[in-house]
């Protein structure tokens, strides 16, 4: 018999009364899309006003994910007899609908312009952004901007508003992350002056449910344990540069001609121009090869350029003009 699902405690992030954005990342499977659509209702109930849901792309918001919103909130809310969706994501948007009355507008990022028009200050509330960060790594091009936009256009400088960010934690970088310069921590922390707090959060119970399950046999010592049920990401960042590389030599990435170092501190990495080295025409060596090259290390390897993407975006590596 499958045990059933203990949702987390998000109440830290409910009950402060200071941050705008309310970020909230767990392990997989633990209610976060069930909180999202639970706390549009509850808003509708208390004023009226209509909960806006967002997902990245149209192609996210499928017949299948909001039947699953309907499900996830008679679950938690059994006194709803009937949620019925009206509308597109192509157009203004899905309208769902709980005993006729309307709660949530499930909207994508994508069609920020279009999407803009069908919300107002006067008949909406909060914006909760659901699976905020795809396995796939691949966001808009002005992803921080639409989200700031759709919160603006609903709230009209009456700071009457929330953005609540659930999410997985597959990777350790997304543009919320870097644009508000944020460094993941686990429990919970606050950034910008207390307006955007994280919330990192573990659920035990459920961790050990998959760990002891089929699945988690067949997972186990695997990547995928690690974000299953171990609290961390998929993608590899343990395997750029180590400490013991700066004691010797400086390492250095050659970009476009430019020498560029990375020096270890105590906030991570730290990038700047190396104007005691002669630039190479081209990237010409990997890190096996680094110590017959003047002590250069150039991440050629795909997985090491797409770490070192995750460190800078994820606040560890700075500039040193920073």
């Amino acid at each position: 018999m499958t045990k059933k699902t203990v949702f987390i405690d998000i109440s830290a992030a409910v009950n402060d009364r200071r941050a705008i954005i309310k970020y909230i990342d767990s392990d997989r499977s633990d209610g976060k899309t069930t909180h999202a659509i639970r706390m549009a209702y509850d808003n509708m109930r208390e004023t009226g006003k209509t909960g806006v849901i967002a997902r990245r792309h149209v192609g996210d918001i499928t017949k299948t994910y909001i039947e699953a919103l309907g499900v996830n909130l008679r679950t938690v809310r059994p006194d709803v007899r009937e949620v019925v969706a009206k509308g597109s994501p192509k157009k203004d948007g899905v309208f769902m609908f709980a005993d006729g009355e309307r709660f949530a507008q499930v909207v994508p990022l994508s069609r920020i312009d279009s999407i803009k028009s069908a919300l107002d200050n006067k008949t909406h509330k909060n914006l909760y952004i659901d699976e905020y960060v795809p396995m796939s790594g691949r966001y808009l091009k002005n992803e921080v901007t639409n989200i700031l936009d759709i919160w603006f256009t609903i709230d009209r400088r009456t700071y009457s508003n929330e953005i609540y960010v659930f999410s997985n934690h597959p990777t350790m970088s997304n543009p919320l992350f870097s644009y508000f310069k944020v460094v993941p921590r686990n429990g919970i922390s606050r950034w910008k002056n207390g307006r955007f707090l994280l919330l990192r959060v573990a659920n035990r119970g459920n961790r050990e449910q998959i760990a002891q399950s089929p699945f988690g046999e067949l997972i186990e010592g695997t990547p995928y344990a690690d974000y299953a049920c171990g609290g961390k990401g998929v993608q590899p960042v343990d395997r750029l540069i180590c400490p013991s590389h700066a004691k010797t030599r400086l390492p250095v990435v050659i970009i476009d001609k430019s020498a560029v170092g990375l020096y270890h501190a105590k906030c991570g990495l730290v990038v700047d121009y190396c104007r005691d080295r002669t630039p190479q025409d081209r990237i010409y060596t990997t890190q096996r090869n680094a110590g017959r090259n003047g002590g250069t290390y150039l991440p050629v390897n795909t997985d090491l350029l797409y770490s070192l993407k995750i460190m800078f975006l994820s606040s560890q590596i700075f500039f040193a003009s920073e």
